[in-house]
């Protein structure tokens, strides 16, 4: 697989064909849950330990943020619907320097629920920036749930 590009990489890794942007979601891409997800990491990680000359359970902070970023990235795919994310990208790609910047900060998500949030949090005397106010008139509009929080000062 070393000479296959990423798309086709997970194509042979997941199953299925990778569409013109990289492998699709559905369409005979397998879809892995965040425990299935993260044994693949974990097996990657021992072998890579090994390569490395360490024992499978020394496994280095970059194989534990690939870890944790491949659990992330399972939990977003089961919590946020994909119409959600074909609109982010269509905004994003539709005018990739007006709106690369303003997203909100965090995502909170209910894996039980199958569901999450946008939120937006800003510092006491912070205010919203044009470019903010543009995304989360956008994500309500769009039926996204979004949302801005401040954060509380913290007593002195």
């Amino acid at each position: 697989m070393a000479g296959l590009g990423p798309g086709k990489r997970a194509a042979a890794q997941f199953g299925g064909e990778p569409g013109p942007a990289g492998p699709q979601r559905g369409g005979g891409v397998q879809e892995v849950g965040p425990e299935e997800a993260h044994r693949h990491q974990h097996g990657e990680a021992a072998r890579q330990a090994l390569r490395r000359g360490r024992q499978p359970g020394e496994v280095g902070r970059r194989e534990g943020r690939d870890a944790c970023a491949l659990q992330l990235l399972a939990l977003a795919l089961d919590c946020i619907p994909p119409a959600h994310l074909r609109l982010f990208f269509t905004r994003l790609l539709r005018d990739l320097k007006a709106n690369r910047t303003g997203l909100p900060d965090l995502v909170r998500f209910w894996p039980a629920a199958r569901r999450y949030e946008l939120v937006e949090v800003k510092a006491p005397g912070d205010k919203l920036q044009d470019n903010q106010i543009r995304w989360l008139a956008y994500c309500e509009a769009q039926g996204i749930p979004v949302r801005a929080a401040a954060a509380a000062q913290a007593p002195a």
